[in-house]
């Protein structure tokens, strides 16, 4: 998703443009038929708009849900979330030389905590994944760590 951003300083020379979007929202409700009116109600309400229409409502599941948030949320003090049986979560450097250093921090955590997350890197976007493979599943042990990578990203 791309945001865009504009300081006008000359707005004599302001012009029309027509800007295309595909949008999704994601509202919570009780039924498909409110979620259908808060959809009207939001796109309504965008200043001079002259179309939209809803194409489709699906309902989703909390981890579907989750997972919809999970890349715009990225680097912005979102909290660790249990997905898949893992505790996760992403962190977003300005390049790829930034998030290479972190990941080898992590890499000390982890070490003096003979404790090893699964590390995926992506440019400047490191995803950690935390379980205590011995037994299964999320433990304290998992949430120490956590604890300690968000003071090393926070520093």
């Amino acid at each position: 998703m791309k945001k865009f951003s504009k300081i006008t300083e000359n707005k004599d020379n302001q012009k029309y443009f027509q800007i295309i979007s595909e949008v999704t929202l994601i509202v919570k409700s009780e039924t498909e038929g409110e979620a259908g009116y808060l959809a009207d109600s939001i796109l309504g309400s965008i200043k001079e708009q002259s179309d939209f229409k809803v194409q489709d409502i699906l309902e989703l599941t909390d981890e579907e849900y989750l997972k919809q948030f999970e890349s715009y949320n990225i680097g912005q003090n979102q909290s660790w979330i249990e997905n898949d049986g893992f505790l996760q979560k992403s962190f977003q450097f300005k390049d790829f030389k930034e998030a290479l250093d972190f990941i080898n921090k992590v890499g000390k955590i982890s070490e003096s905590m003979n404790h090893h997350p699964e590390i995926t890197n992506v440019y400047n976007k490191v995803t950690l994944k935390l379980k205590t493979h011995d037994k299964n599943q999320i433990t304290d042990l998992d949430y120490q760590m956590a604890k300690k990578v968000d003071q090393l990203f926070n520093i």
